[in-house]
């Protein structure tokens, strides 16, 4: 009548926990395209801000990447 101690009812211990892998070379894209975005905005004429903006978001979508991101954006 006990089930706690019959095989099946008990968790594997070996299982094993599939980890993301994170995504280099989407990541290394993105990582340009940051630095692109910085240059940009310290090399262009005053009022162009954009490029704090690009590059902050870039950048954090980078570490998320390099973190092993699920979605990946990469285009060329």
């Amino acid at each position: 009548m006990d089930k706690i101690n019959e095989p099946a009812t008990q968790s594997p211990s070996t299982v094993r926990v599939q980890r993301r892998r994170p995504h280099y070379i989407a990541g290394t894209f993105w990582a340009i395209i940051t630095l692109a975005a910085v240059f940009y905005t310290f090399s262009s004429a005053p009022g162009h801000l954009n490029g704090i903006w690009i590059g902050l978001i870039t950048l954090a979508y980078t570490v998320y990447l390099y973190r092993g991101g699920r979605w990946v954006i990469f285009f060329f």
